[in-house]
């Protein structure tokens, strides 16, 4: 089964959103990850699970646009 994912460019912005669906077992959580270049740029990864809402990474590899 394939697990979903999307990316979202926001234009303007040289970056943007992604989304991930993770799975482990009856565990699911999604990974939102965004970024930006303008403005010396950021980068933030967040887990969101039933559990809460966890900053996973500031600074993670984000994929070539």
């Amino acid at each position: 089964m394939r697990v979903p994912n999307m990316w979202f460019p926001i234009p303007g912005m040289y970056g943007g959103f992604k989304r991930e669906l993770l799975r482990d077992g009856e565990h699911a959580m999604l990974q939102a990850d965004r970024w930006c270049r303008v403005a010396s740029g950021y980068e933030e990864r967040h887990l969101i699970s039933a559990r809460g809402v966890v900053m996973q990474d500031d600074t993670f590899a984000a994929p070539a646009l």
